[in-house]
């Protein structure tokens, strides 16, 4: 074997060991990305649509990446379930209420970026779920926005139309309102005017209400002092009552002992008043005697001035009329 041909075969042998070495190289640096030689635990999410995630996907938190997707699964309800592998490290940061967000972007492949959550207690490591929702791109908001603009636009369409068509109507709605604005404006005047009389009136009728109250009080003070002086009168009478009331007790007891002494005196007058009037006519007969004789002296008929003449009645029966006149 020449030395050109050994020298050959020996550049191809190291090119191809280089090849292999490379290739390994290659091969270890993708494997550890991917966590292939690093611990990893699974966790997954139930999502509606799996457009735009794939095996391989990246799953990032807080913008670092933790790991990738590893498998989708269809299930029954046409879910799609979401396997996803992290750093076995980071499961103790995720907490029950973690969820994951689907990130896509116009120019970069779609990522999965986890939030860990706050809730106080952690994941359940028996069942590693975590909620899952999406973040749409700018052409799903474009068309959300489109769908949700283009009816408002025909709404504004017809009601422009509708202006348009009523403009003459309008015009007269304008002055309408032109003119209820100037009345308004008129009752708004009169109001105030009405609302400043009534202030005023107000006024009135509050100092009117002071003086009546003043005066109030003051017949109230009034009739606290005579309802003082009565109870003062009272007192004075009920202080004096007992004391009148034993002078009466003891005036009637002397009226009764009067009266007890004029019956007694009535009886004795009754027992002697008989006698007294049996003996008076003899008395009376002799004091005639004795002024009719004084009067027939001479003497004594001189010194008495003579007697009227009895002037008979014109009508009268009565018999003591009829009597003699006495000589004079």
């Amino acid at each position: 074997m020449t030395p050109a041909v050994l020298r050959n075969r020996l550049l191809l042998a190291a090119v191809l060991v280089g090849g292999v070495l490379l290739a390994m190289a290659l091969t270890g640096g993708i494997a550890w990305r991917h966590g292939t030689f690093s611990k990893s635990v699974e966790i997954y999410a139930i999502a509606q649509n799996a457009a735009s995630i794939a095996p391989g996907t990246a799953v990032r938190l807080s913008g670092v990446r933790i790991g990738e997707v590893r498998s989708l699964d269809l299930m029954p309800d046409l879910t799609v379930r979401v396997t996803m592998g992290i750093d076995a490290d980071l499961l103790d940061k995720l907490r029950s209420d973690a969820r994951a967000q689907l990130i896509r972007e116009q120019l970069r492949p779609a990522t999965i970026d986890l939030d860990p959550g706050g809730a106080p207690t952690p994941l359940d490591p028996r069942d590693r779920k975590i909620a899952f929702g999406g973040r749409g791109t700018l052409t799903e908001i474009a068309d959300d926005l489109r769908s949700r603009l283009v009816p408002i636009l025909d709404d504004l369409r017809q009601v422009t139309g509708t202006l348009r068509a009523r403009q003459g109507d309008i015009g007269t709605v304008l002055a309408n309102a032109a003119a209820a604005s100037g009345e308004l404006a008129k009752t708004a005047a009169e109001m105030r005017a009405l609302a400043a009389g009534s202030r005023a009136q107000l006024a009135d009728i509050g100092s009117q209400s002071q003086a009546l109250i003043t005066q109030g009080n003051a017949t109230v003070a009034k009739v606290g002092g005579l309802i003082e002086q009565v109870n003062t009168s009272l007192g004075v009478v009920n202080g004096a009552l007992p004391a009148l009331m034993s002078k009466a007790e003891s005036t009637l007891s002397q009226l009764d002992a009067v009266a007890r002494d004029t019956r007694q005196i009535s009886a004795a007058a009754a027992a002697t008043l008989p006698g007294v009037l049996r003996t008076a006519p003899p008395l009376v007969d002799d004091a005639n005697e004795l002024v009719q004789g004084a009067r027939q002296n001479w003497l004594v008929r001189g010194l008495l001035p003579p007697a009227p003449a009895a002037e008979l009645p014109i009508s009268s029966h009565d018999a003591s009329a009829l009597r003699d006149v006495p000589a004079r």
